[in-house]
């Protein structure tokens, strides 16, 4: 098993992990429904309402000559 040779300082630690940190969120308001989703993602409302037009386009596809 490996062991180190020499003591890690506190110093060459915390470099080695300043890359660890957290990244933020980045969120946008919701216009239909007044909550916070990632930017460039459908919110469940707007979904939702996808979903209902594309079965109405597809019944009425079935009724046209």
């Amino acid at each position: 098993m490996a062991v180190p040779k020499y003591r890690t300082s506190k110093s060459k630690k915390k470099m080695r992990r300043s890359h660890h940190h957290l990244s933020l969120v980045r969120s946008v308001e919701c216009s239909t429904a007044g909550g916070y989703k990632l930017p460039h993602a459908l919110s469940s409302t707007q979904q939702a309402a996808q979903t209902i037009i594309a079965e109405l386009k597809q019944t009425l596809s079935r009724y046209e000559l």
